[in-house]
């Protein structure tokens, strides 16, 4: 009877394997200053001080003598890795399971560019290693911090008023802003503040338009990398160094003041594991680690 004519429904699934939604990583990596190390650590840079010239106006007067200061900063590597497991009856039992091992690639891929981005927003503002034979260590310096309540009666996320600060404090400690590159990773809390300001939405503050497509990419000479650090899940070592409370710590640093040292660039290996019945295993490993270089180069806005 009619009734039953339920009983004959289907349930039609998807018959493809794609990627779920997930933040895209090997964004810094690119930016900032690079090179390979081997052993247990390295010392990717010396830094010489500003020094002083003499006015010196006599008439043979004795040569002067100015001494540089010198300063080494160390970087040391992490081992990091990733590894998926496909069984045989994976590949018959999921519709189009022939994909499984190029998607999951990817996202394998995603997940170990995402721990770059990582490790390097990490780096930011924490305490680095300098000396002769890495035996001292240097803190980030209050001065480099914009405040959370600057130019507001309250605290506020990313305004303009904050990155001109940035800027301000970046020229003072001697960076030379017009052949810096000036890097700033925000979150989409702090991307969504910036776009409501006034000088950014309108046409009137700027010679051209700053906004492309309705896309954020420059203003004032920097360039905004879309982070979301915050989420502990997928930034688990950025967002514990960068997040305080209900305050973020949006970093705006000169490229050639963050460092990523590669002891070994990112390999992947496919093979069958015997012991796990034939299981394609996917291994995906790197290592390597991050340092701020120069403390002059990088400031923290402090954004509520």
């Amino acid at each position: 009877m009619s009734l039953n004519i339920p009983q004959h429904y289907i349930l039609q699934y998807n018959a493809d394997v794609q990627l779920a939604y997930q933040f895209v990583g090997g964004k810094l990596a690119p930016l900032v200053q690079s090179n390979n190390h081997q052993g247990e650590g390295a010392a990717p840079a010396d830094f010489v001080g500003p020094t002083q010239a003499n006015l010196n106006p006599g008439r043979l007067a004795p040569t002067p003598v100015n001494n540089a200061s010198v300063t080494r900063r160390w970087v040391y590597p992490n081992y990091f890795d990733h590894a998926f497991y496909i069984a045989k009856q994976d590949v018959s039992r999921v519709f189009s399971g022939g994909k499984l091992q190029a998607e999951y690639a990817q996202s394998q891929g995603k997940a170990m560019a995402r721990l770059r981005d990582d490790l390097l927003l990490s780096s930011l503002f924490a305490t680095a290693t300098t000396g002769k034979n890495a035996g001292s260590t240097v803190s980030f310096p209050s001065s480099n911090i914009v405040a959370p309540n600057y130019k507001a009666a309250a605290n506020t996320g990313l305004t303009v008023a904050k990155l001109i600060r940035a800027k301000k404090i970046l020229r003072s400690n001697g960076v030379d802003l017009e052949n810096a590159k000036l890097v700033c990773p925000i979150n989409s809390d702090d991307e969504e503040f910036l776009l409501n300001q006034i000088e950014i939405r309108s046409k009137d503050y700027n010679d051209k338009a700053v906004l492309v497509d309705g896309k954020l990419t420059s203003y004032l000479g920097i360039s905004f990398v879309p982070m979301e650090y915050t989420d502990t899940a997928n930034y688990p070592n950025a967002s514990a160094a960068n997040v305080s409370g209900g305050t973020r710590y949006v970093g705006l640093f000169d490229a050639m003041s963050v460092y990523w040292g590669n002891w070994q660039a990112p390999q992947t290996d496919v093979a069958e594991r015997k012991d796990l019945s034939n299981a394609i295993q996917m291994y995906a490993w790197a290592e390597g680690g991050p340092t701020r270089l120069q403390e002059g180069g990088v400031v923290r806005i402090d954004c509520v």
